[in-house]
């Protein structure tokens, strides 16, 4: 799924199939304003994930005589866009939360506190990240703020960065809040030391995965793989905290990654993936342990902590000295060459 972003206004979908030209497009939405005029964007629903990777390398083409941004999306966003722009303009003004915000395209594996980060100039009230009928993460996310003024902060993160994708930030309407406010009411309240004892006596493989048995690696990943789309190759595992793709001694990623699985239905699930492709590559997987893990963890952690400071040239005339690569580096502080 591709949002595009930034077309002229007389745009037709005869035009953006024809600007995706070498894209097998299965449907375009172009979307209009609460007057009914074209606002530069619309949504369209390719074939395949080869057809999504030809869509994202138009990124900032000219469609006549404006680029256009194209923007991969999740299918809950796609699905929620199509429904607004497909009903029947009715010029009826809507009512937004002055207190509540959409956070769209949100990596699969985002925590509260990553979206406490990401909004980090904001006071949150409460984060609710939204789920599937199968009650995984559709990858949006609804955030209620302290007042007014937050929620103006945090409209300003629109299409900020977060874990490698950017993120489409949006008011919401109150009447997409009654249902989410209703269904939470509808949880029972449990005492946490009952849910304690209930899960420390019934479920012996939650209690053993606090002890940190239960860990699968992955070799044999494609270079480009995020830690997205390595959880949604594992779709039907949980996978608890971050997925740690293993960078080599460049600093680039080795095609390797470490994860913790919940519990041991979990592994036993991840491990029938082994040997199944993600993207264009045939990915190993197999079990761990928590050493190897841990120990990808600190160099993740110290990686994250450490200044990288030095550079590598390549290509250089077989005659070139220190003197000349200073000259060349001219208004840098080189302290070694």
């Amino acid at each position: 799924f591709i949002h595009l972003k930034g077309l002229v206004w007389s745009a037709t979908e005869k035009d953006i199939k024809t600007f995706l030209h070498d894209c097998n497009v299965k449907t375009v939405v172009l979307t209009t304003n609460e007057r009914g005029k074209p606002s530069g964007d619309a949504f369209v629903h390719v074939d395949s994930e080869a057809d999504v990777d030809k869509a994202m390398a138009h990124n900032k083409e000219h469609l006549r005589e404006r680029f256009v941004i194209v923007e991969e999306i999740y299918e809950a966003q796609y699905r929620r866009e199509i429904k607004g722009a497909i009903q029947p303009n009715q010029m009826k003004l809507k009512t937004y939360s002055d207190s509540h915000l959409r956070l769209s395209n949100l990596p699969l594996i985002s925590s509260e506190l990553d979206i406490q980060t990401f909004l980090k100039d904001c006071k949150i009230k409460k984060v609710r990240i939204l789920k599937t009928k199968a009650g995984k993460p559709n990858g949006e996310a609804v955030v209620e703020f302290e007042s007014h003024d937050d929620l103006v902060r945090g409209m300003i993160c629109n299409n900020s960065s977060l874990k490698g994708r950017f993120i489409s930030v949006d008011k919401v309407e109150k009447c997409e809040l009654e249902p989410m406010e209703e269904t939470e009411r509808k949880v029972p309240k449990v005492n946490p030391d009952e849910i304690e004892k209930k899960v420390s006596n019934t479920n012996p493989e939650i209690e053993a995965a606090k002890t940190g048995t239960f860990y699968i690696k992955l070799r044999g990943l494609p270079w480009k793989a995020t830690e997205d789309e390595i959880a949604e190759f594992l779709d039907d595992c949980d996978i608890v905290g971050n997925v740690v793709i293993i960078n080599n001694e460049a600093g680039k990623p080795s095609g390797d990654a470490v994860l913790q699985l919940l519990n041991k239905s979990d592994l036993e699930r991840a491990l029938k993936y082994d040997r199944k492709y993600l993207l264009d590559r045939c990915v190993i997987v197999e079990e761990t342990d928590k050493d190897n893990y841990n120990k990808h963890i600190r160099k993740l952690d110290k990686a994250d902590t450490e200044e990288n400071t030095f550079i590598r040239l390549r290509g250089l005339v077989w005659s070139a000295t220190e003197k000349d690569i200073k000259t060349f580096l001219h208004d840098c502080n080189v302290k070694t060459v």
